[in-house]
C-alpha cells in the first residue's frame, strides 16, 4: 500500500479536478515523536471536499475549536503558508456516482456538521490507536498529540454560511453588476455561465432574473427528488445517524468526521465506529485501515501530492480580492455613519 514515489500535481489541477467526497491528508510539522511512534505515520490530519449550490468548492475540517468550512483554494494555501503543512496528499473517491444528488446530500450534511465542536478527548484518540494495533507500538509513554489549532484558520477563512438563502443573496450581488436588483443575460454570462443556463432560470421569459427566480432554481437543483435506493445513492445522510453513532459524533476529531461522511454516504461500512479511525487510515501507509471498509464499489485513488506552489497570479488575485472586500466594508461603514449623522 505505502509508496514513497507519489505523483505530484499542481494546485491549479487539484482545484479543477477535485470533486465532492475526495479526501485530503496532511503531514504537519512539530508533531511530537511519541505520537508519530504510536501511529507509525507522518499523516496526522485529514479533511473532505464539498460543494455549494453555486458550484464553489469548500474544504470541511474538524479543527479546534469547531468544524471549519472554507474555500478550497484558500484552505490549501493557508495550510502551506501558515499551517505548517509539510505535505498535503489528495485521494480521489472512485467507483461511485458523484452527481447532483450526492452533492446535495453532502451539502445538507455539512449544514448539520458545521459548528460542531472539535473532539479533544484524549482517551478517544488513544482508544482508536489501541483498538487497531497497540501491540506493535514501540512507545510506552503518553502520546502528546498536537491538536489542529484552527483558531487562526477560522479567522483567516471568515467561515461559510451554508444557508441557501444567504448563498443566493450573495450570488445575486456578484451577478448584479449595476445593483438594480435584477440580473440581465449579459450580466449572467459575464460570470462564465451560458445562455442555456440563463433560460433555465428565466421562467417568465422577460430576460431578467430576480432573487425569487434564483432561489427557486437553487431549491430545484438541490432537492434530491430521487429514491435513495436507486443506484445506491444516499439522498439523506442524516437519516440513520442515531444511537451511539449519533451520540459519539456530537464532537468530532478530523478522521472521525471524514469517516462519518463516508459511512453516511454509503461508501464505507458502519462495522466500526467513526472514532476508531485515525488520519493515517486515509493514507496509503501499510498500517492504514480505511480501505478495508469500503463498500458498494467505492475505492480510494492513489495518493497524489499537491505542489506547495500556488497557481501563477493566485496570491496577487487573492490580495486584490481582500483589498476590494476591505474597501467595500469601509464604504459601507462610511454610508452608515452618514445615515446616523443625518438622524
Amino acid at each position: 500500500m505505502g509508496s514513497s514515489n507519489h505523483k505530484m500535481v499542481s494546485q491549479e489541477e487539484v482545484y479543477k479536478k477535485a470533486k465532492v467526497g475526495d479526501i485530503f491528508v496532511f503531514s504537519r510539522g512539530g508533531v511530537a515523536a511519541s505520537w508519530s511512534c504510536l501511529t507509525r505515520s507522518k499523516w496526522d490530519h485529514c479533511a473532505i471536499l464539498m460543494k455549494t449550490p453555486s458550484g464553489k468548492k469548500f474544504l470541511v475540517e474538524a479543527v479546534s475549536p469547531k468544524v471549519l468550512i472554507w474555500r478550497f483554494d484558500k484552505a490549501i494555501n493557508w495550510w502551506f503558508t501558515k499551517g505548517n503543512a509539510k505535505s498535503i496528499a489528495w485521494r480521489q473517491i472512485k467507483g461511485v456516482t458523484v452527481d447532483q444528488r450526492v452533492e446535495t446530500a453532502f451539502f445538507k450534511f455539512t449544514n448539520e456538521m458545521q459548528n460542531r465542536p472539535y473532539e479533544n478527548q484524549f482517551s478517544e484518540l488513544v482508544g482508536a490507536i489501541l483498538s487497531q494495533d497497540s501491540e506493535r507500538c514501540c512507545c510506552k509513554e503518553k502520546a502528546n498529540y498536537k491538536d489542529v489549532d484552527g483558531k487562526s484558520a477560522h479567522k483567516y477563512s471568515k467561515e461559510l454560511s451554508l444557508d441557501l438563502e444567504a448563498i443566493v443573496k450573495k450570488e445575486m450581488k456578484l451577478l448584479d453588476k449595476n445593483q438594480d436588483g435584477l440580473v440581465s443575460e449579459e450580466e449572467f454570462k459575464a460570470s462564465g455561465k451560458t445562455t442555456e443556463e440563463f433560460q433555465q432560470y428565466d421562467e417568465n421569459g422577460d430576460g431578467l432574473l430576480d432573487e425569487e427566480e434564483m432561489m427557486k432554481r437553487a431549491q430545484e437543483q438541490f432537492s434530491p427528488g430521487v429514491d435513495a435506493d436507486q443506484d445506491l445513492i444516499v439522498a439523506d445522510m442524516m437519516a440513520d445517524l442515531e444511537g451511539e453513532r449519533k451520540q459519539s459524533t456530537k464532537a468530532l476529531f478530523c478522521s472521525e468526521m471524514v469517516m462519518l461522511y463516508l459511512q453516511q454516504a454509503g461508501w464505507m461500512s458502519k462495522e466500526e465506529m467513526p472514532h476508531h479511525f485515525l488520519p493515517k487510515d486515509f493514507s496509503d501507509d501499510d498500517n492504514a485501515n480505511a480501505e478495508y471498509y469500503l463498500q458498494n464499489g467505492a475505492k480510494l485513488g492513489p495518493m497524489t501530492l499537491i505542489n506547495p506552489q500556488p497557481p501563477k497570479g493566485w496570491q496577487e488575485a487573492e490580495n486584490k480580492r481582500i483589498q476590494e472586500a476591505k474597501k467595500k466594508c469601509k464604504d459601507k461603514e462610511h454610508v452608515e455613519k452618514n445615515k446616523m449623522a443625518q438622524v
